[in-house]
């Protein structure tokens, strides 16, 4: 058998924290793209919580926070903030030696961390 498709995707929006439709959207796409045998999963994103679970049949990695979890607001620095967040956990899984096929950054705002994964 051949190994299988290693995905990371990357969303602001923690899936199980539906705030608009970003997370609804990334919940069921890799949802259905993980009843494959054939593809694995690590979705990082930042929410309320922190660490790792299963969820919805792949891996959640919820960003480390830098300080207490606060909502968005409407400005980008909420984004800039998210992202800073988020960097710390991938940084964290690449020195433990994980790596990926795929990188899909889900907004146009993460695009610094898909190239960040994909450089390294």
């Amino acid at each position: 058998m051949n190994e299988p498709l290693r995905v990371l995707a990357i969303c602001h929006e923690d899936p199980a924290w539906i705030l608009g439709g970003m997370g609804m959207h990334c919940r069921e796409l890799y949802r259905c793209m993980s009843k494959r045998d054939d593809v694995e999963i690590d979705f990082v994103t930042n929410g309320p919580g922190e660490g790792v679970e299963e969820f919805a049949g792949f891996r959640k990695h919820q960003a480390d926070k830098l300080v207490c979890y606060k909502p968005r607001t409407a400005d980008l620095s909420s984004f800039l903030f998210s992202d800073l967040q988020m960097s710390r956990t991938l940084m964290r899984m690449i020195a433990s030696g994980q790596r990926w096929d795929l990188v899909h950054e889900h907004e146009w705002t993460s695009v610094q961390l898909g190239r960040m994964v994909r450089d390294i």
